[in-house]
């Protein structure tokens, strides 16, 4: 048996030799990297709010804190509901009587200013503001 294991370990060497000439001898272990190193005594908080001195403060906040969030979901004239359509007529009429009542008191002023005389005012279109 000795002598059979002294001729296996021969053909062995001779097999890894004939390897490495094959290989060119280029083969090269990784090379050993770095362990990382955790600093457990920094907090963590403090490192991730370090921000730069001239910043927006959008740039800092989050979405939804730089626009508020609507009350209710936008819809199309189709989807709207009775309520919807009752409330949109509502806020319109609204607005048109405040601008009506306005151009009464401005009308008002006038005829003070001028003595009681009537005083005709221009017209405006609707679509003019």
């Amino acid at each position: 048996m000795n002598e059979t294991e002294e001729a296996i370990k021969k053909d062995l060497t001779n097999l890894f030799r004939k390897l490495d000439a094959l290989s060119n001898f280029a083969f090269a272990p990784k090379g050993v990297t770095e362990e990382l190193k955790i600093v457990v005594n920094a907090p963590a908080v403090s490192i991730e709010e370090a921000i730069p001195t001239a910043v927006a403060e959008t740039q800092i906040l989050a979405p939804a804190e730089v626009k508020a969030k609507q009350k209710e979901e936008l819809r199309t004239a189709v989807e709207e509901t009775i309520t919807d359509k009752k409330r949109k007529r509502r806020k319109i009429k609204k607005s048109q009587s405040i601008k009506s009542n306005e151009r009464d008191l401005k009308k008002l002023r006038l005829e003070r200013e001028s003595g009681g005389k009537k005083v005709k005012t221009k017209k405006r279109c609707n679509f003019c503001s």
